[in-house]
């Protein structure tokens, strides 16, 4: 059985081809990457809150190289998922992808200042540890929410900031941010 297809079928299934070709499959909509960036930040406050608790319940020179080993490791987590997405598919998508990426170098930043008082800390020197700890892990709050503020103030990013309100993913952080 042979079948002809018409100039029409073919310039039909030609162009549904063309069309499909022509999109970048690997950049996300606003929705998927919003929900990425806020998994990727409640998972590392979740990890470094209880890291923290940890030290607080028992104060010691071990348990606060604990509590860094396991928010040093969440922040590496951060970092490389932050580094890792694909910029999404918006008008402000660049500007949103270098905003985050600035957000990455400030979580390595702070991770350096911490790594450097732990290892210092023994002592006296650990309540200035804590101390230096607190004040890092505070900057990074901010930096996570001035980000975000970023984000959504971009010129073209209301779907973006639509994209902020809409995800479940990104509730936590709204409920902090307010």
């Amino acid at each position: 059985m042979t079948v002809r297809l018409s100039a029409a079928t073919l310039l039909v299934a030609l162009a549904v081809l063309a069309a499909g070709c022509g999109a970048d499959d690997d950049e996300p909509g606003a929705e998927a990457w919003a929900g990425d960036v806020c998994s990727a930040l409640s998972d590392w406050r979740t990890s470094v809150q209880e890291a923290v608790e940890s030290v607080q319940s028992n104060p010691s020179e071990d348990t606060l190289r604990q509590a860094a080993d396991d928010a040093g490791s969440a922040t590496d987590d951060l970092v490389s998922a932050l580094k890792g997405l694909d910029r999404p598919e918006t008008d402000a998508g660049q500007e949103a992808q270098a905003a985050v990426d600035d957000l990455a170098g400030d979580v390595e930043t702070a991770r350096s200042a911490i790594d450097d008082a732990v290892d210092g800390a023994s002592g006296a020197g650990l309540l200035q540890a804590v101390s230096t700890i607190a004040t890092a892990l505070s900057t990074l709050q901010t930096e996570v929410s001035s980000t975000l503020d970023r984000i959504e103030g971009l010129d073209g990013g209301q779907e973006l900031k639509d994209a902020f309100e809409s995800s479940d993913s990104c509730d936590e952080l709204r409920r902090d941010r307010s």
